[in-house]
């Protein structure tokens, strides 16, 4: 199989919800500091829409700070809970702030602390893009189909806005068909 990097910014410019089911089956890879590539498929998204975001941005605002998730489709926004990592890949256009919180890497328990911590994703990440050829982390596509479960609520859902949290954004890997 011959993996090939996703280079098209179109591929993230889209709603979150449509975007977290196109993001599974996809490799995730990350160039370590000693030149080795750690590669992990993903399994397990949830979409954040613009809804769910405004508060994280309006708190971003207001502590001067540059909120990655209003950037262009396609960058990391990776977010610090208490010492331990989580990352999203920011869906839509620049000012939509909308993403998708990895959940679940292939080959590894559940849980998006545990996604970033086998990617070795930190806040050094933070803001980086994708698509760009220096990139240490960047997706792949080698043409593995994915079959779905039914969509489900995620599982952050009592955390967010009332509007969102019986909505289906939590998309999961039935199973992996290798061409």
């Amino acid at each position: 199989m011959n993996a090939k990097r996703i280079t098209d910014r179109s591929f993230f410019t889209c709603p979150a919800e449509e975007l977290a089911p196109k993001l599974l089956g996809k490799v995730l890879c990350r160039k370590a500091e000693d030149g080795f590539v750690i590669r992990g498929r993903i399994n397990v998204t949830e979409a954040y829409p613009t809804a769910d975001k405004v508060n994280d941005a309006a708190r971003a605002a207001k502590s001067g700070k540059v909120n990655t998730q209003m950037q262009e489709g396609g960058v990391i926004y990776v977010k610090n809970s208490r010492g331990s990592f989580r990352f999203d890949i920011v869906a839509g256009h620049a000012g939509d702030g909308e993403s998708v919180l990895i959940r679940g890497l292939d080959a590894y328990t559940e849980g998006p602390f545990i996604a970033a911590d086998a990617m070795s994703i930190d806040s050094g990440l933070d803001g980086t893009d994708l698509l760009s050829s220096e990139s240490l982390i960047w997706l792949e596509d080698d043409g593995v189909s994915v079959k779905l479960n039914e969509p489900r609520p995620r599982v952050l859902g009592e955390k967010a806005p009332s509007e969102s949290a019986e909505r289906l954004l939590r998309f999961t890997v039935k199973a992996f068909t290798f061409n």
